[in-house]
């Protein structure tokens, strides 16, 4: 048997995946947007 064919692991993996995601996706948000605060009024220039 496969582990991909157990049954249930298809919501155990979708959850790892997912929480796998929003981590990193914070995380990395996180530092650029604390690197590129100080720069804000020369991004954002209006």
């Amino acid at each position: 048997m496969r582990v991909y064919e157990a049954p249930g692991t298809i919501w155990y993996f979708t959850a790892t995946v997912g929480a796998g995601e929003v981590i990193s996706c914070y995380v990395l948000g996180l530092i650029l947007f604390t690197a590129l605060a100080p720069r804000k009024a020369d991004i954002f220039n209006a």
